[in-house]
């Protein structure tokens, strides 16, 4: 898996790169993003890595209690149906529960 995502990883930055910088081409571009991640894995090491797993754990989980908050303030039929109000709270329950267990 690695052997495809990193040239991927480098690829896409360096296409980034690319929109910024027109006039630059393609294989500075890439060595540049190697060279930043090369000193960034040196540099930061293993706690790098737990820091940035930890942080994008925690926005995962702000992003899906937003996404949970906003569905249900954007569907107002679910306060007059109690059916409809006990399966959302079931399904809210459950992702809590995955969310618990991931975490």
């Amino acid at each position: 898996m690695t052997l495809i995502e990193a040239p991927a990883s480098l690829y896409a930055g360096a296409m980034v790169g690319q929109a910024l910088f027109p006039s630059v081409p393609m294989c500075p571009l890439l060595a540049a993003g190697a060279l930043i991640a090369g000193v960034y894995i040196f540099f930061g090491g293993l706690s790098a890595v737990v820091i940035n797993d930890a942080l994008q754990a925690a926005m995962i989980m702000i992003g899906g209690i937003l996404v949970l908050v906003l569905a249900w303030q954007a569907v107002p039929c679910w306060v007059s149906n109690p059916v409809a109000v006990s399966a959302v709270v079931g399904v809210t329950l459950l992702a809590a529960a995955v969310v618990v267990w991931w975490w």
